[in-house]
């Protein structure tokens, strides 16, 4: 139970502070809730810092390939599908390895921690 906890807290703040690669197929919110087969472009961690002086200069890239082997491992295709309630999800991850790999691992360091406001993210 704590792992599906863990998954869907990471997925959340993925959402919230990733940019997000996908196809423009559908031009309203509710085409989207009601389409029954979506594809998943993966996970975009070229905004992401992490917030640790001590791994500032290490190289921290390769961690993401593990990263996104885990939630391939422990949420494929039909568990997705199943959680976000469609028919289908496609994988297609190309997209979004091509971004990770021209990640600069001496830029995911950062010094300072960065906070978001509690308002900010009820507001989201």
């Amino acid at each position: 139970m704590a792992t599906k906890k863990t998954i869907l807290q990471i997925l959340l703040n993925l959402c919230l502070y990733s940019n997000s690669n996908c196809q423009t197929i559908f031009t309203t919110k509710n085409e989207v809730y009601q389409s029954r087969k979506i594809i998943f472009y993966g996970y975009d961690f070229s905004d992401f810092q992490l917030s640790d002086p001590k791994r500032m200069g290490q190289d921290l890239k390769k961690y993401i390939f593990t990263l996104t082997g885990f939630f391939v491992e422990h949420l494929p295709e039909k568990k997705l599908a199943d959680w976000l309630e469609k028919d289908e999800v496609i994988f297609n991850f190309n997209p979004t390895l091509l971004v990770n790999k021209k990640i600069n691992s001496e830029d995911i360091g950062a010094p300072i921690i960065h906070k978001i406001d509690k308002d900010s993210l009820q507001s989201l």
